[in-house]
Formats: C-alpha cells, sequence, structure tokens
C-alpha cells in the first residue's frame, strides 16, 4: 500500500466526506495506508456524528467540506467514500471558493454529482478516480498499484489515458473530441433538469453504474435518449455496471442505445465500482480513437496543455488559462500572446474560449518554433470586451474599457510581474467580439503591444492616429454578416493613409469564420513574432 501517485507539489491532502457516514476503524485503517505514500493528512470526517446513512447533516458536511477549501495547507481534497448524498448539498456549496482555490478533488460513484456540479461553474480539475476507504483500504494488489498508476497519469496530466488493462471494445467505430464527461448514470440522470447539469454538447461520456436492475439501466439511457442529451454527443464509452439484475440483458440495451449516438461507442471499459478502475479527468478535452479495438486510444487533446487559472480582479472573477514555453531556460525571457476569444465563447467554464485559435498555438511544431506565453482570458456570460453593438457600420470607441477588457488588461500586468516575458514582445491577438477588443485595446494602450492581429472585428477610425507605428496584420471575410466587413476595411485605410504599419487581408466569399484561414496563414507567425519594440 506504498504506492504514491501524487506530484510533488501535493504534500497534504484534505479527506472529507460529503455523502455516505463512514466506519471509524475502516477510516483509520485507510488513512494509515495513505499515511505510507509520505502524504500529510488533513480531515473532517471523524469530527461530525452521523445522521441516518449520512456523514453529518447536510450543513455540517458542507462546513467541514468549507473548513478544508480555507485551510491554505491544502493540496488535494479526496473523498472518503461515496454512497448517496452529494446532490443534496450543492446549493448549499461556495462554488467561488472552490473555483479560486483550484484544487484537485478526487473520488467517483456518488461523488459524479459533485463533479458535474463543479465542471459547471468552472471548477477544472476534479478526476473521477479512487476513494480513500474504497482504495487504500480494500483494493489488494496488483490491482492498486494499477489504480494508483492511472490516478497518477490524471494528476500529473499524462497524454495517454488508457493503459493497457482497460479492457473497452468496440460496438461503434470510429473517432470523436470534445469534453470528457466520466460519472455515474444514475447521477447523471438525478441533475437532469437542474441548475447543476453541465452542458453535453460535442461531450464524450463514459457511464457506469452498480446494483442497478437492467430494466433501471435502459429506463435511465432512455431518459438521456429523450432528454436530447445521446443525440448531442461526440462519442459514448459504457463502462462497469456491477452485481445487475438480469444482467445477461445489458449487452442489447447498450446496442440498441448506440445507435443514437452520431459517434463512436465503446463498452467494458474498466473503470467503475471495481478494482482496479481506471482515474478519469472531468471536462478535459479529449480525442478518442477506436476505429480498430487492438488500438484503441484516449488522448489529452493538445490545447490541455493551457492551464485553468482564475484572476479575482476588482468585482470579477477572470477565468483563464496559460500556455507556457515547454522548456524554459533559466535567465531567458519570453514573448506572450493575449489572446481575446469570440461572443459563443463567453462564460466561466474556462474552457469555451479555447474553441478557437488557441489550438494554434499549441501545436507541436509551434511550440517548437515559437516558445512563448499565450494568455487566454475568458469573457463574463453576456458581457463584451467592448461595449458596443457589433452589426453598426461605424463604431465608436466607448469613453471607458469594459470591465472584462479592464480585467484582461490587469491579469496581463500580473502575468508580466510573475513569469519571465519579454516586454518587448507582447502581442494582442482577438476573433470577431475580440477582434472589438484588440482595437479596443490597442487604442488605449498604443504602447503596450508590438504587433496586433484583429479578426473579423472593429475600431474606431478617429483613433488611427494613434496606431501608425504599432505593427497590425488584420484580417476579415467579405460576405460576413455577423460583423460588417467595412469596419475592417476602414480601420485599415484610415491607417495606411496616415503612413501606418497595417496588413489587411480580405477572404472573397468567406463569412464571419475569417479565423480559420487567418489562422492557416503560412506567414502569420513568423510575421508576429518578429515584431519587437524598439
Amino acid at each position: 500500500m506504498s504506492s504514491n501517485p501524487f506530484p510533488d507539489d501535493i504534500r497534504t491532502i484534505g479527506v472529507f466526506a460529503p455523502a455516505k457516514t463512514i466506519s471509524g476503524s475502516e477510516f483509520q485503517s485507510a488513512l494509515e495506508n495513505l499515511r505510507c505514500c509520505g502524504i500529510k493528512i488533513k480531515e473532517t470526517c471523524s469530527k461530525t456524528a452521523a445522521c441516518r446513512y449520512f456523514a453529518g447533516t447536510d450543513e455540517q458536511r458542507v462546513r467541514n467540506l468549507q473548513t478544508l477549501l480555507a485551510d491554505p495547507d491544502i493540496d488535494l481534497l479526496l473523498a472518503a467514500r461515496g454512497g448517496f448524498g452529494c446532490a443534496r448539498i450543492l446549493e448549499q456549496l461556495d462554488w467561488t471558493a472552490l473555483r479560486r482555490r483550484n484544487l484537485p478533488v478526487v473520488g467517483y460513484s456518488d461523488l459524479s454529482a459533485f463533479h458535474l456540479a463543479a465542471l459547471k461553474f468552472g471548477c477544472r480539475r476534479h478526476i473521477q478516480g479512487p476513494m480513500l476507504c474504497t482504495q487504500w483500504q480494500n483494493c489488494p494488489e496488483p490491482a492498486f498499484s494499477s489504480a494508483m498508476a492511472s490516478l497518477s497519469d490524471c494528476l500529473h496530466q499524462r497524454t495517454n489515458l488508457l493503459p493497457p488493462w482497460h479492457q473497452a471494445e468496440i460496438l461503434l467505430p470510429g473517432k470523436a473530441s470534445g469534453s470528457l464527461i466520466p460519472c455515474n448514470l444514475t447521477l447523471l440522470c438525478s441533475l437532469l433538469s437542474t441548475s447543476f447539469l453541465p452542458e453535453l454538447n460535442q461531450t464524450i461520456l463514459v457511464l457506469e453504474d452498480i446494483h442497478l436492475p437492467a430494466h433501471a439501466v435502459d429506463r435511465n439511457l432512455n431518459q438521456l435518449r429523450q432528454a436530447g442529451i445521446l443525440a448531442k454527443l461526440s462519442g459514448l464509452m459504457f463502462a462497469q455496471f456491477n452485481d445487475c439484475e438480469d444482467q445477461q440483458y445489458l449487452p442489447d440495451i447498450f446496442a440498441d442505445y448506440a445507435s443514437y449516438i452520431q459517434g463512436p461507442v465503446l463498452k467494458g471499459l474498466c473503470f467503475g465500482h471495481q478494482n482496479p478502475s481506471l482515474s478519469l479527468p472531468v471536462g478535459k478535452l479529449v480525442e478518442l480513437n477506436a476505429e480498430r479495438t487492438q488500438d484503441i486510444t484516449l488522448t489529452l487533446d493538445q490545447r490541455e496543455q493551457f492551464e485553468p487559472k482564475l484572476f479575482s480582479a476588482p468585482g470579477q472573477d477572470l477565468p483563464y488559462r496559460l500556455l507556457s514555453p515547454e522548456d524554459m531556460t533559466p535567465d531567458k525571457k519570453y514573448p506572450l500572446v493575449l489572446l481575446l476569444h469570440g461572443a459563443g465563447e463567453r462564460g466561466i467554464d474556462n474552457q469555451n474560449q479555447l474553441v478557437h485559435v488557441a489550438g494554434l498555438f499549441s501545436r507541436p511544431e509551434t511550440r517548437q518554433k515559437f516558445p512563448c506565453f499565450v494568455l487566454v482570458p475568458q469573457c463574463a456570460p453576456g458581457e463584451q470586451w467592448v461595449e458596443r453593438p457589433w452589426s453598426f457600420p461605424n463604431h465608436v470607441k466607448p469613453l471607458h474599457p469594459s470591465r472584462n477588457l479592464s480585467s484582461a488588461l490587469q491579469l496581463l500586468e500580473q502575468t508580466l510581474q510573475n513569469y519571465p516575458i519579454d516586454t518587448k514582445r507582447l502581442y494582442i491577438m482577438g476573433l470577431s467580439m475580440g477582434g472589438f477588443g484588440t482595437w479596443d485595446a490597442i487604442s488605449r494602450e498604443p504602447d503596450r503591444f508590438a504587433a496586433a492581429v484583429p479578426i473579423c472585428g472593429g475600431g474606431d477610425v478617429t483613433q488611427a492616429a494613434k496606431l501608425t507605428r504599432l505593427p497590425i496584420w488584420a484580417f476579415h471575410g467579405s460576405n460576413d454578416t455577423a460583423v460588417p466587413v467595412a469596419l475592417s476595411r476602414n480601420m485599415c485605410t484610415a491607417l495606411q493613409q496616415l503612413g501606418g504599419d497595417c496588413r489587411y487581408t480580405e477572404y472573397p466569399g468567406v463569412g464571419h469564420n475569417a479565423w480559420a484561414p487567418a489562422t492557416a496563414e503560412p506567414e502569420l507567425l513568423p510575421w508576429l513574432f518578429t515584431q519587437k519594440k524598439e
């Protein structure tokens, strides 16, 4: 029981019991086994008396968790056990505190409700993985070491998520990409029509359960079908359904519901209430290749190299992602790109802002040739980088920056202070709503950046005189019906007439997605990273 799956920066683990009551002797034995990993443990479980089958009242379980959240020494939260009770406390949890701490949280089964709700509120480091009283007490070798190795892969963000013992088989072949959502089937269905269910569009769903009759599995899957969830998945993986009544009917049930999936479907994945069980990250962008059973792979998307973080600005928590150079040389400073996303990627999930353009910078060839920091903040729902309409044929710069743009620029300043960044090589790029943000930011701070790349956005032509010394490459589609192409044309014409260093590329017949051909321009990154302030 000495396998240590934890990275070196995990020194203190907080053990909490959000669900079923724990056995004192079992709990203490599991704690001793965990301590053999050389980990310091803080726990709130033994301080609370049981309430029915719960490890305390709802209020006590919430308070115990918040005590650990408030402890700055805690590096990871580990569930003592599952059972039943997590869904009862979701309304009372302090999601802002959980998001700000940005801690890994590990557990499975009933913890699915907690993980799914946390994902909805922007927590990006939850893992469906082992629990204290299950794996550190009852898991024999070699299953224990296998389970710990899988948890280690998740905690270290290793690319390959499927070890050789995954046992998955193909029902429907294919490839899929999207957010990985591993969860318990019953708990997923319990969150339908609540405010705690995250968006499941274009996700890869992994389902497991235990002690569930075959007809109940059928009923729950039918509920997901009728709710429209199965039809919008990019892939589905049926994992372990242990100790199910009428288990002989499950293969037919899985085959029935596989027909509703517009992507690959697998069965038998070694994930669920068994030993060993895979650990799987909740909400990470992944790629599933299931074209041949002997070559099934589940790997992290390259965009997951952007680390999820949260910046607390005055009056606003700003989620953001940060990509750092792979192999930083001591005493060397690196360029930074501030990337502003479009309107469709607003939210608090701290992931949607990676949908467009961000992948350009996480490609292996880009990281090798142009090592840099890339900062990608996420604008709040219903708000804008620039508080002005997008569809007007002209644009007037607001008197003051929006709170989101202001927070993004404050975040930029903090990043400059905390990382080895070459302040003469700061670049800003934005698409659509972020294109407006790019024009607005450079007009307010024309001496801040070394170059700008506004894509299908718009600026105030009266500000052009401020920007004549700034290298700009703007892009737009001639058939853009969302943002008038005249906004880019007029801005670039004004700059060129004033002798400014402005390139303009307009794509004939292209609509609003000009960022696709723009980021495919072979000269774009070489041009960008050549620019340097004098």
